[in-house]
């Protein structure tokens, strides 16, 4: 009995943390990159169904984003950003057409 509670214990653990490490990447997607990708930005509107998964994954690999990036955004938001991306892309299980704000 013991065991079984503290797995389901781990699991829920799991699951908390991982729900947080999403919406981590979403709110970070929606303050970093819309400012500029939005209706009223500078750039182009971007949503993760834009793409693939793995045209996401090679466009950042490939540093094919027009502004060098470094300055505004670290390597671990880079990366929980790019996870929602391929979270919500075109081919994912839950694609997301669009977060843009208004």
């Amino acid at each position: 009995m013991k065991r079984s509670f503290k797995r389901i214990l781990l699991a829920l653990a799991m699951v908390l943390w991982a729900n947080q490490v999403m919406a981590g990447g979403a709110d970070l997607f929606l303050e970093k990159c819309m400012g500029c990708h939005s209706r009223k930005g500078k750039a182009a509107p971007i949503s993760p169904a834009d793409k693939s998964s793995s045209v996401w994954e090679k466009y950042f690999k490939r540093h094919r984003h027009p502004v060098d990036l470094s300055g505004m955004i670290s390597e671990d938001e880079m990366k929980l950003i790019l996870q929602t991306l391929k979270d919500h892309a075109a081919d994912s299980d839950q694609p997301t057409a669009a977060i843009i704000p208004k």
